[in-house]
């Protein structure tokens, strides 16, 4: 075994082949993995004739006057449930096998060029925990692909987007719609599944989602095969490359830990759009929970007066309460998707805040989520956080700059916002329900360029900071 210099100057030992002893290739456990998605997708195309068979035959028991074929039915209902738990265990192991494959292509990304990624290094396990999982793991697969890609220097001090990125935010939206879809088709064929008395229109419906939602998963699946087996060459040819040309200690590039420029702060690593751009996104998909309760809303006073069991009351409950349910959770899943990637992306410009300027901050950081589940001080605190955070990037710097008006405004209308929803809680109006949802377009529409100003105030005053800590990287 020999040594070298990996790009974060570390010495490490290399094999006989010139490759570096800590790297582990991916490309077998990418190829397991390839095999495992495309087997799900062969067993959902699987469930999905043998719903529209049992769909048929449930029909057709119906029209016998439930006589005859019952054991039959009761065999092709087993079957439809052995494969959908087939396919889920299958589905599950698959994904765990892929969080296997991002930790070890993350910690060969980090060896094989020393760009900072977006998110640290245990967003690689925890970034696939429920709620954030709908949003992390492209962001890490996106940050593998930029850093493997042979067109990145080793020694580049950002990864920037790449032709394989568009791969990415298809392949998980594929896969994210998918998974919602099919979601959907079971509640609509649920009846079908348990060999109940079945709705035609329900029933119909039911299999034309399941039919989009495997169109959807065929494509994921492709996609994640090109990106599996693309970043799996790609990694394999840069640790050869370094193994056989190991750079000098002289041309080794400064590790993450950016050095100091004399008369400036360091210098922080940012990576150019990423959580800002989607947690800005998703806060505008809010609104959709409360203007569907609005809508359901009018439906609810004649529930409310309506003797229970009468014709009328029946009808009312039918139009309010699966609209409403919709709303509560469509506005559930969107406010805690935003939510948690808002404070991801206030965590890491709170980082880079400190950089920029460590004494512009108010509070400390651990503050930066903790005073958002204070009560009482949630009132104020996130506010000064955020303003904060926001003059730090201001042009020329925070020192005498005030709080920005656009900051005040947008937590402002986030308190309004919360009044109203109480008060549409409470008293169960269309009018508060619609001010409600108002109220959530207009913090939504604050946030945004809140979001873009902070980012793009960072960036510029980063940008001559690694002007005169670096020379421009070369490959």
């Amino acid at each position: 075994m020999v040594t070298g210099r990996t790009e974060h100057g570390r010495t490490a030992g290399f094999s006989s082949s010139g490759i570096p002893a800590s790297f582990r290739s991916v490309r077998g456990l990418g190829l397991v993995i390839v095999a495992g998605a495309t087997a799900v997708t062969g067993l959902r195309a699987v469930e999905l004739v043998l719903t529209w068979q049992l769909s048929a035959r449930l029909q057709e028991w119906e029209a016998d006057g439930f006589g005859a074929a019952e054991d039959s039915l009761n065999r092709w209902v087993a079957a439809v449930g052995s494969v959908t738990w087939i396919a889920m265990g299958l589905q599950m192991v698959t994904g765990l096998l892929f969080i296997t494959w991002v930790y070890r292509a993350r910690r060969n990304a980090e060896l094989l060029c020393s760009a900072q990624h977006r998110l640290p290094g245990v967003w690689a396990i925890v970034g696939f925990l429920p709620v954030v999982n709908w949003i992390v793991p492209p962001i890490l697969v996106d940050d593998i692909q930029r850093a493997s890609d042979p067109a990145t220097p080793r020694n580049a001090v950002r990864l920037v987007p790449s032709s394989t990125t568009r791969y990415v935010v298809v392949w998980w939206f594929s896969f994210v719609l998918a998974a919602t879809l099919y979601f959907l088709a079971y509640l609509l064929s649920i009846g079908v599944r348990r060999g109940l008395e079945d709705s035609a229109v329900s029933a119909g419906a039911g299999l034309l989602v399941h039919v989009t939602g495997l169109i959807l998963l065929a494509i994921a699946a492709g996609l994640l095969t090109v990106l599996l087996t693309r970043i799996g060459r790609w990694q394999a040819e840069r640790a050869e490359y370094i193994g056989a040309d190991p750079e000098p200690e002289a041309a080794v590039v400064a590790p993450a830990a950016a050095p100091s420029v004399p008369g400036v702060g360091p210098v922080p690593q940012l990576a150019p759009g990423g959580l800002g751009i989607v947690a800005a996104a998703l806060s505008c998909t809010v609104v959709v929970g409360p203007a569907l309760i609005a809508v359901a809303s009018p439906n609810y006073q004649t529930v409310r007066d309506t003797p229970t069991g009468t014709a009328e009351y029946e009808a009312a409950m039918d139009a309010w309460a699966p609209l409403t349910l919709l709303g509560i959770f469509v506005w559930g899943v969107t406010l805690m998707l935003a939510g948690v990637l808002f404070l991801c992306w206030l965590w890491r410009a709170r980082i880079n805040a400190e950089y920029l300027d460590p004494n512009v901050h108010t509070l400390g950081r651990g503050w930066t989520i903790g005073s958002w589940f204070l009560p009482l001080g949630n009132l104020v605190l996130p506010a000064l956080v955020v303003g904060d955070v926001h003059r730090a990037g201001r042009p020329g710097g925070a020192a005498g700059a005030g709080y920005s008006p656009l900051v005040a405004f947008w937590w402002l209308s986030w308190l309004t916002t919360w009044i109203w929803t109480w008060l549409a809680l409470l008293l169960q109006q269309p009018i508060l329900w619609w001010a409600t949802t108002g109220f959530f377009a207009l913090t939504a529409a604050l946030l945004v360029p809140v979001i873009r100003q902070i980012d793009g105030g960072q960036q510029a005053a980063a940008e001559p900071r690694y002007a005169a800590a670096w020379q421009q990287p070369t490959s």
